[in-house]
């Protein structure tokens, strides 16, 4: 009997710890609900079926390319040309399908090699040339803006197909609460938890972007590592400009513009670390969901666009300074400790 009940105690014990970890992990959750019950004060849309789904659609693109810009920071890099692929994969995915009459299938497979090439172009730049991230993701942002104006000359290129538009507007199976952008944001979300929580790709990262010379020392292929985080962004980066072809009916250079940080943004009010080596994916999400409910709550209350910049400037610096706060301190409390 007294060993029945040890056991129950500690199973009890043991779920009560796993929810104060979950919790832990995913504090945003928090201040997601703060945001929520005031918003669904102050307008009486919020709340509703059909402004939350409005809210999960236009986050799913922001959401997709956060989760590659999470490989790329857990690593210890960052990319600033997400943005740019997205609106150069979008006129690609448009010019193959409507001036060179490919098909939809055809034009999807070569639009998500293209969005790997550039990431992989960024993973050469950054991890066999030793250029500096930022520089060398902003240096090949500048590039596909160029090209991308080259081939559309300025001009949105419509008349794309009702294959590609059901990646923008489409349900599955019909039920209007479940968007196609939606369903594949959920789909990359929980593939990419497994690859980085039960892989040894995912293990390597983190350790990769704790030290990448410990993890050099202890025979990891790091450079090899952190240029496939490249490519996983950039493919992730021309399925969001998949989607927003189809939903805008058209290919559009300018498309993801400044998107890259909004990325940057949920990723770091997610809990992914500034200095590599700490985040989850799930975070991301969260983090994602954050910034849509605070922008969408924002032009439900008629807030200038300017403002609802500043607010999202303001969101970054303070989980930035958070960040830094809280590596310094656990660095501190190491280097105590070893005293």
């Amino acid at each position: 009997m007294e060993i029945q009940k040890a056991r129950i105690t500690k199973i009890f014990l043991g779920f009560i710890n796993s929810i104060k970890q979950f919790f832990s992990t995913y504090a945003i959750i928090f201040a997601i609900l703060a945001l929520g019950i005031v918003l669904s004060f102050a307008s009486d849309t919020f709340l509703t079926v059909k402004n939350i789904v409005n809210v999960l659609r236009q986050i799913s693109m922001v959401a997709i390319m956060a989760v590659g810009s999470y490989f790329v920071m857990v690593s210890g890099g960052i990319d600033a040309s997400l943005g740019a692929i997205v609106g150069f994969s979008s006129i690609v995915c448009a010019v193959l399908i409507v001036q060179l009459g490919l098909t939809p299938l055809v034009a999807i497979t070569i639009t998500l090699l293209c969005g790997g090439i550039a990431g992989l172009i960024n993973g050469i730049t950054t991890s066999r040339f030793s250029i500096p991230p930022l520089i060398a993701t902003i240096g090949l942002k500048m590039v596909l803006v160029g090209v991308t104006y080259i081939i559309c000359k300025g001009y949105t290129i419509s008349g794309v197909p009702d294959e590609i538009l059901f990646f923008g507007r489409g349900y599955l199976a019909n039920i209007k609460w479940m968007p196609i952008p939606v369903v594949i944001m959920v789909a990359t979300a929980l593939i990419a938890n497994f690859v980085s929580q039960r892989t040894r790709f995912g293990r390597f990262l983190y350790a990769i972007g704790g030290s990448a010379e410990a993890a050099h020392l202890s025979g990891i292929r790091y450079k090899f590592l952190q240029m496939w985080t490249y490519v996983i962004a950039g493919v992730l980066s021309a399925v969001a400009g998949i989607i927003i072809t189809g939903r805008l009916a058209s290919g559009n250079a300018g498309s993801g513009d400044g998107w890259e940080f909004d990325a940057i943004i949920a990723c770091v009010i997610g809990g992914v670390s500034t200095t590599g080596g700490r985040g989850r994916v799930f975070g991301v999400i969260l983090g994602t969901v954050m910034m849509g409910v605070l922008n969408n709550g924002m032009t439900l209350l008629d807030i200038n666009s300017y403002f609802q910049q500043v607010a999202s400037g303001l969101v970054l610096m303070i989980a930035i300074g958070f960040d830094i706060y809280s590596v310094n301190s656990k660095s501190k409390a190491i280097r105590t400790k070893g005293k």
